[in-house]
C-alpha cells in the first residue's frame, strides 16, 4: 500500500502543529497575542484538512487490497472515508467559526464553544488516522 504517501502526510501534519505559525506569534503582542487556544485551534484546521485528505486519498488508492485481505474491515474503511467526504468540510468550518467568533469576541462562553468544535475535529481526525495506521 501506499505508506509513502501516508507517511509524508502526517510529518506535514506533525509539522503544522508544532512549527506553522512560529513561537514568536504566541508572545505578547503577536498575531495570538499569547493565546495558544488560537494558535492550536489554526495549527489543527491545517493538520487536520492533511489527515482527512491523506486518509480518503489512502482508502480510495487502496480500495482492492482492503477488499481482498478483509473485505469486512474494506467495508468499515470506505464507509469511514465516506464518513470523512461527507463532514470534514463541516468539521473543519466549525473550528474556523469558532475561531473568528472568539477573536472578536472573546468570552468564556465563545472559548469553550472553540474548544468543544476543537475536541470535536481532533477527535474525527484520530479516527481517520488510526485507519491509516492500522
Amino acid at each position: 500500500m501506499k505508506n509513502n504517501l501516508v507517511a509524508i502526510a502526517l510529518i506535514i501534519a506533525a509539522f503544522c502543529l508544532s512549527a506553522c505559525s512560529g513561537c514568536k506569534s504566541l508572545s505578547p503582542g503577536g498575531v495570538y497575542d499569547g493565546d495558544a487556544l488560537l494558535y492550536n485551534a489554526e495549527a489543527a484546521v491545517v493538520s487536520s484538512y492533511v489527515v482527512f485528505d491523506t486518509f480518503v486519498k489512502w482508502e480510495y488508492d487502496n480500495r482492492a487490497d482492503l477488499e481482498k485481505a478483509d473485505a469486512n474491515r474494506a467495508a468499515e474503511v470506505k464507509q469511514a472515508a465516506d464518513f470523512v467526504r461527507k463532514n470534514a468540510k463541516l468539521a473543519i468550518g466549525s473550528v474556523i467559526a469558532a475561531v473568528e467568533l472568539y477573536k472578536k469576541l472573546p468570552t468564556e462562553e465563545n472559548r469553550k464553544s472553540l474548544m468543544a468544535a476543537l475536541t470535536t475535529l481532533q477527535q474525527e481526525v484520530v479516527k481517520a488516522a488510526g485507519y491509516i495506521k492500522n
